[in-house]
């Protein structure tokens, strides 16, 4: 920012700086027409010539040509004798060539004249304090001659105010001076009674703006440099206005950071002390929504959970519930298989007695039908075990039924000792005979084969030479037996599901 303030002052520097230069160079010819009309004036020529002319008609003369510039400049005549001498104002000392007889100040414009034949145009910055009422900032000299011979000199004050009235700089330029690049004399065009050398102007020779511009005549300069005070405080009301943001900004982060912080650790406390009363056991609690969408979808999940719980418990406990009672039932159901064995021995005993062959391979059989199916805790058993359950059921019925009944057992010996679910061969030779065989004439034929499929698996076939199952009876999804009457299939498809 501060580079481009002063890229900005350089640039209308140089431009105000130009115009000045325009307006002194036309100040500078308006006084140097001036002097060639007092060189060519005859009263005065004669005047300077020692001829006898009134001393009212030169000064008429002269203040004719100045015509009321006197407060703008200064204009003096002298003889180079030394002996006349005219002036608008005192005629200042250090003109005096009777007085310095040519051993003249650096300075004094007059030094520069070596000799009176050369008709130059004797310009000097002016860096002493004249006799006069305003300050000198420029003086010029020209040799007044008549007939070509030289007889006097005139000489021009300018100043101050008479290149400053027409100056852009003022409010512009925090210093403008006119230098002499032949002596280094240097004079200020914005400060009055400031002059002397060049070294007399340290803020100039240390600014990082010094704008320098030429005259006409290229050994006359006019140095400037751009007055940056304004933008200088310009610059530290805003780095102050800065400071004042950031000093907002970080108190406002403050604030926001406090609010954030409470609202977040707020519903983290109150979520805190939800869980703990849950922990305690209070499963009503529930999280009320924070203003923070993240934490109410937290607490929405702490509610739904506590909801969950609550159901998984009160299920938990009817479950419970169901469990006594089924081991209450369990535990009453035992005396009843106690009971029936003992009765079935009495039987047993008593058809042995009496020579009854038939009632006692019946108890038997029956009797170790049901010890194979209720009296162990295990759920599985070996095939070979379900073929003989399945064969002392066959028996039972083949006394009921007598040589119309024939059955056919096969196992493959690999397949004896596969463990399965208990009953579930038993249950499908009773439903061949009860839905397959009873409603049939003639010879009844039931044939069990268990055989190896594959290393993994066991195929247990159970056929009846009966009447058959009408289509669609049974199926294709077996899962659609679950409310039928077909209790004994469904079973049997179930616990074959949930083993394998």
């Amino acid at each position: 920012m501060e580079n481009n303030i002063y890229k900005a002052l350089k640039t209308q520097g140089n431009s105000s700086l130009s115009q000045d230069v325009d307006h002194f160079q036309k100040t500078l010819n308006i006084y140097f027409n001036k002097a060639d009309e007092l060189i060519n004036n005859e009263i005065i020529l004669s005047a300077l010539n020692n001829e006898e002319i009134h001393p009212q008609k030169v000064y008429n003369a002269l203040y004719n040509v100045m015509k009321g510039d006197t407060y703008l400049a200064a204009a003096h005549l002298e003889s180079l004798d030394g002996k006349i001498k005219y002036s608008t104002h005192n005629f200042p000392q250090m003109y005096d060539l009777r007085i310095h007889n040519n051993t003249w100040d650096e300075g004094n414009v007059l030094s520069q004249i070596t000799d009176p034949n050369e008709y130059n145009t004797y310009i000097t910055v002016q860096n002493n304090s004249l006799e006069l009422s305003n300050q000198v900032v420029l003086s010029f000299a020209k040799i007044i001659s008549k007939e070509d011979k030289p007889i006097g000199v005139v000489i021009i004050d300018l100043f101050l105010d008479a290149f400053v009235n027409k100056l852009n700089s003022v409010g512009i330029f925090s210093e403008e001076l006119l230098i002499d690049t032949n002596n280094y004399h240097v004079t200020s065009l914005l400060h009055s009674r400031q002059t002397g050398s060049f070294a007399d102007f340290p803020e100039l020779s240390n600014s990082k703006l010094l704008l320098n511009q030429s005259l006409e005549n290229p050994r006359f300069e006019i140095s400037a440099t751009p007055n940056v005070e304004p933008f200088n405080l310009i610059l530290k009301d805003v780095s102050k206005l800065i400071i004042l943001v950031l000093c907002i900004g970080v108190v406002v982060a403050i604030l926001t950071s406090l609010i954030l912080a409470n609202n977040i650790n707020n519903p983290i406390k109150a979520l805190r002390r939800d869980m703990e009363k849950a922990q305690k056991g209070n499963l009503d609690i529930r999280f009320v929504p924070s203003k923070i969408s993240d934490f109410n979808e937290l607490g929405n999940a702490f509610n739904n959970m506590l909801s969950q719980i609550s159901q998984l418990l009160e299920v938990t406990r009817e479950e419970e519930a169901k469990l006594a009672e089924s081991e209450k039932k369990a535990l009453e159901s035992q005396l009843n298989p106690h009971f029936l064995f003992n009765t079935l021995n009495t039987i047993k005993a008593i058809a042995r007695l009496n020579g009854e062959k038939e009632i006692y391979t019946i108890t038997l059989k029956l009797g170790a039908l049901l010890r194979s199916s209720i009296s162990h805790n295990e759920s599985e058993c070996t095939i070979l075990e379900s073929l003989q359950m399945a064969e002392d059921y066959l028996t039972i019925q083949h006394l009921r039924f007598g040589d119309k009944l024939k059955f056919v057992i096969e196992c493959d010996k690999t397949c004896e000792y596969v463990l399965t679910p208990r009953l579930i061969i038993q249950p499908l030779v009773e439903n061949a005979i009860i839905h397959g065989l009873e409603e049939k004439e003639g010879d009844w034929l039931i044939n069990i084969k268990v055989t190896t499929l594959d290393k993994k698996r066991v195929t247990i076939t159970v056929e009846d030479n009966g009447v058959g199952i009408e289509e669609g009876v049974i199926p294709d999804n077996l899962d659609e037996l679950k409310n039928s009457s077909h209790v004994g299939v469904y079973n049997i498809y179930r616990r074959l599901k949930l083993r394998y």
